[in-house]
């Protein structure tokens, strides 16, 4: 995309991505931009002006967030009273009394514009996997405070509310959502589906609605217009319609609560209007361009909103790779064909606009999005969303027979979509591969160059490295770890909470297969996120301490998970995989409450000078019977978090290591780690999850290099050293146990 604002705007994005990470002064960046601007209007080479014009866009980005007021303090639970300036599903941008907030609501969020008051408290934080995407980020770009509401009231006397023209309908949710309640408005199902055939856009309100309304506005107006066409000046003719297409907008927008979709659509019909009043005709690449830019500058949180990269990512997608694939059609195709071809041309544009989001966030790409957007979109598009329209603002008859039309429309849309229905494609990437994505949709001329960056970007593989690499996995309060010997063997020890965090860690690592995973015990915080992996991802054997006894109901759909996947389960054998197993041994008994974790595996991972020791969950009884079985190792994995009935003076002796790991969550409700288990680990350095983040350890055999990963520093080294005989071992305290 040559166009020089495109350049403008595009460069506009990238310094208020880049902001956090790189934060100049602001006196030093005006300067820059005040030679910039004198070289755009007084450069004597047209090159060095088009130069200029993305440098300039580039400075302004940086410079917008850095002069905004900085982010009120929320250190404690308080009251609030401010006016909503954003809403995205249940957050809202709340410009408020004390400063600005992005607040996160308990029910469903007000409209733009609406005064309340709210009681909020500090947003928690959250551990996140290395690559995840962080809230905080955004709103530091923002210069907005997080914050979640416990409750709510709206301030100013209530809203209107009117008849529900969709309640006699069979779709009336599905029904709402077209007409600009947005998603939540639909059902669970529908939404589901029209997420796997890559047809959910089709909910959003965005150029479609907009489009819409303003042409059949400007239609109307056209008709009052007409007679001013006598008239000695022509500009009326022409301004009458495209204003009125613009006001029916603005007032379909604000109902909608101004999502972000519609803002840019609103923009970008704004702009075009104006070149075309102006006699000029509007390019939509410098349109687009400009539209970015500014919305950017007006809000520099902007490039961190999914919904913005989403949205302007599918018009960019359909400028560059919808005229490329059409230039391929012959010039004689009959007309129904040609249009058809022009539809999916567009599908795929936008598809490819939006796909390294897709396959960064989503890790999802429907196979079915090009034939079902084709078959649904002039359905629900053409006829549906129309109908619908005028069955919620004409009043009568009308309107019934309007919505009916929109009902029956939705069924028929639903059940081809239900035809097509299959399960989505897996892409993941993780930056450098969403990089080399952008660059293979922005390349113009060299389409089979193009293909093969992406095709590259999207095969990206980790490859192994010959030497023993540990990441403890930030997954909250639980335990999870990916073990990669040096022969490049991965295996999985434990999966964290509930959820798709370590699934999608793993997709964007570039890992598709995990030769072994390994339950330490059937706790939820180490045995529920294995779930989706199991479902998701090829397994070759699970290594699990025994099986589901009755009523471990949890355990058994573990296990029967295990089972579908194909993977070899059962315990290990004694030397299997090439390390130490060294609990639970026939010969141990637990008992009492403290038994699951007791019967936690226990495994030893040695190579060359350094051993890595996986401890699960085992308390005092195992750690006793372990001790007098175990020698010094130079990581180890705190037992049971740290709690305080862990982490024994004998247990500690024993393994005498130089690193400690504390998996724990922020903020947890088991105050773990217990002080009194930090202080017998005095001697090693401690590392933990909740303030470090994930933690690597790699070696060679001799030396061990340790990282953590941070959101605004990723991988930074902790410490690096060379193998060194240990200090004889530490005598046992008397009062021990």
């Amino acid at each position: 995309m040559a166009e020089p604002w495109a350049m403008w705007g595009a460069a506009v994005l990238l310094g208020a991505w880049i902001w956090p990470w790189f934060q100049p002064a602001p006196i030093p960046l005006l300067v820059a931009l005040g030679g910039c601007v004198v070289l755009c209007v007084h450069g004597a080479a047209m090159s060095a002006s088009r130069l200029m014009l993305p440098v300039s866009g580039l400075l302004l980005g940086l410079l917008a967030p850095a002069t905004l007021p900085p982010p009120p303090a929320v250190d404690a639970p308080q009251r609030v009273v401010g006016v909503v300036v954003a809403r995205s599903g249940a957050e809202v941008d709340l410009d408020a009394d004390v400063g600005r907030l992005r607040v996160r609501l308990p029910s469903a969020s007000p409209r733009v514009g609406t005064r309340l008051a709210a009681w909020v408290r500090p947003a928690p934080h959250r551990d996140r996997l290395p690559g995840e995407v962080d809230r905080r980020i955004a709103a530091m770009r923002a210069r907005r405070t997080l914050a979640i509401a416990r409750q709510w009231v709206r301030l100013g006397g209530r809203e209107r509310t009117l008849d529900d023209p969709f309640r006699h309908t069979r779709h009336p949710g599905l029904l709402r959502a077209l007409t600009g309640d947005g998603a939540g408005a639909a059902p669970a199902g529908a939404v589901s589906l029209l997420t796997r055939t890559g047809t959910r856009h089709l909910l959003a309100v965005s150029g479609l609605h907009i489009g819409l309304v303003a042409a059949a506005a400007a239609g109307a107006s056209r008709f009052v217009a007409a007679p001013l066409a006598w008239l000695p000046w022509v500009w009326p003719s022409r301004v009458v319609p495209l204003l009125s297409g613009l006001l029916a907008a603005v007032a379909f927008a604000s109902q909608a609560g101004w999502p972000t979709s519609s803002r840019r659509a609103l923009l970008m019909y704004g702009v075009g209007s104006l070149a075309w009043m102006l006699g000029r005709r509007p390019r939509p690449a410098a349109v687009l361009g400009m539209v970015a830019g500014g919305m950017t500058l007006a809000d520099p949180g902007l490039p961190g909103d999914l919904g913005f990269r989403l949205s302007f990512g599918a018009v960019a997608g359909i400028l560059l790779v919808g005229p490329r694939l059409l230039r391929l059609l012959p010039p004689d195709l009959p007309w129904l064909v040609r249009k058809g071809a022009t539809g999916l041309a567009v599908t795929v544009g936008a598809t490819a606009g939006t796909l390294p989001d897709a396959a960064y966030t989503f890790q999802a790409l429907s196979p079915v999005a090009p034939l079902a957007n084709l078959l649904a979109m002039p359905l629900l598009a053409g006829i549906g969303v129309p109908a619908a329209l005028a069955g919620k603002i004409i009043p009568g008859a009308a309107g019934v027979f309007a919505a009916a039309l929109a009902d029956a429309v939705c069924g028929l849309a639903l059940g081809v979509l239900t035809l097509l229905d299959r399960p989505p494609w897996t892409p993941a990437v993780g930056l450098v591969g969403a990089a080399g994505i952008c660059l293979g949709v922005m390349m113009r001329r060299r389409p089979a160059l193009a293909g093969l960056v992406l095709m590259l970007s999207l095969g990206l593989r980790r490859t192994p490295a010959g030497e023993l690499a540990v990441t403890f996995l930030s997954v909250g309060q639980g335990d999870g770890a990916l073990l990669e010997h040096p022969d490049g063997r991965r295996w999985l020890v434990d999966g964290g909470p509930p959820g798709t965090s370590v699934l999608r860690w793993l997709r964007r690592s570039g890992i598709r297969r995990l030769d072994a995973v390994v339950l330490s015990h059937p706790h939820p915080d180490h045995m529920a996120g294995l779930v989706e992996v199991l479902e998701e991802m090829p397994v070759a054997r699970v290594f699990v301490s025994r099986p589901p006894e009755a009523g471990e109901i949890a355990f058994l759909a573990f296990w029967q998970a295990a089972f579908a996947s194909g993977a070899r389960v059962g315990p290990p054998a004694a030397g299997e995989g090439g390390v130490r197993w060294l609990h639970p041994r026939e010969e141990f008994v637990g008992t009492g409450r403290s038994r699951l974790n007791d019967e936690s595996l226990v495994l030893e991972v040695e190579h060359g000078k350094h051993g890595v020791l996986f401890t699960g969950d085992v308390e005092r009884s195992a750690e006793t019977w372990l001790a007098p079985r175990l020698h010094r190792v130079t990581v180890v994995k705190a037992p049971h978090h740290g709690s305080r009935t862990s982490s024994t003076f004998p247990f500690v002796a024993a393994v005498d290591p130089d690193w400690v790991v504390l998996s724990v969550g922020s903020g947890n409700r088991h105050r773990h780690p217990h002080a009194a288990a930090l202080g017998r680990w005095r001697g090693a350095r401690l590392v933990r999850t909740d303030r470090d983040g994930s933690i690597r350890f790699r070696t060679d055999g001799r030396t061990l290099s340790v990282e953590r990963w941070r959101a605004l520093r990723g991988w930074s080294p902790l410490a690096r050293s060379a193998w060194r005989p240990r200090s004889p071992r530490r005598r046992v305290p008397s009062h021990s146990l």
